[in-house]
């Protein structure tokens, strides 16, 4: 894989999990109504992803755009932040999905029961994002190791 494939696929998925958590993440199920929240409005550790995600953006950029020697101890060093970075976007969407199930949101119907919180298959197209960054920044790290 070249440098520039590298940094342009890196970019695209760090994009990717740097914009899911402001879109439609979790859901209520409701009869005959659609109540949808955004990740970041429920879950205050999303905002952790755009910070993750600008971080795969830049090294991506850059790689893209210099095109460094990858079999450079410096071009390995991005690859591996990349992988590491990649790795915690995929654990902090998965944590934010698994753990929502016991969050439970007033629905201000008087003194009704709250309603549990589902999540919106948003959430785990953001873990692939993170799982892609990893997988792609291990095989660029791996594939031009001396």
């Amino acid at each position: 894989m070249t440098s520039r494939v590298f940094g342009l696929g890196v970019t695209v998925l760090g994009t990717c999990a740097g914009i899911l958590p402001f879109m439609q993440w979790y859901r209520v199920d409701l009869p005959g109504r659609d109540v949808v929240f955004r990740g970041v409005d429920v879950r205050g550790e999303l905002w952790s992803l755009p910070v993750l995600a600008c971080i795969v953006v830049a090294i991506g950029v850059y790689v893209a755009a210099h095109a460094p020697d990858p079999r450079r101890s410096s071009s390995r060093w991005l690859g591996g932040t990349c992988a590491v970075v990649g790795a915690l976007c995929l654990a902090w969407a998965l944590w934010s999905t698994w753990r929502i199930t016991s969050v439970a949101v007033p629905l201000d119907l008087g003194d009704g029961p709250q309603a549990p919180l589902r999540a919106h298959p948003v959430a785990l197209l953001a873990a692939a994002a993170g799982s892609g960054v990893a997988a792609m920044s291990l095989w660029w790290v791996r594939s031009n190791s001396s």
